[in-house]
């Protein structure tokens, strides 16, 4: 909100705080492989549409965007972190990630 108490959606940029995580770390609960390895969302694609999430609506976007989408399939980024050195997984990182033999 500005100081005049009104929203101001159309002049910020939007996105989620991404912040990096190290996937292998040894824990008493982990994640299957697949939860990471087959899953795009944790490669960075995204899986939230405005067509699941409705109410997002108002922040005017198309009807299909990614909001969790911090990376696209050709490993542009697409939304920015503040962590000093963190960064989306490149194509070739997200290809090997697919790969790996995890089944």
């Amino acid at each position: 909100m500005n100081p005049a108490g009104e929203l101001e959606y159309d002049f910020k940029k939007l996105g989620f705080a991404h912040n990096p995580i190290v996937p292998h770390t040894v824990v008493r609960a982990s994640r299957s492989c697949e939860s990471c390895h087959g899953n795009p969302r944790a490669l960075g694609l995204g899986q939230f549409t405005t067509r699941e999430h409705p109410k997002l609506s108002e922040f005017k976007q198309p009807i299909d965007y990614r909001w969790d989408r911090i990376v696209d399939t050709d490993g542009v980024p697409q939304q920015a972190t503040t962590v000093e050195g963190a960064r989306p997984l490149n194509r070739a990182e997200m290809e090997r990630i697919r790969r790996a033999p995890y089944k």
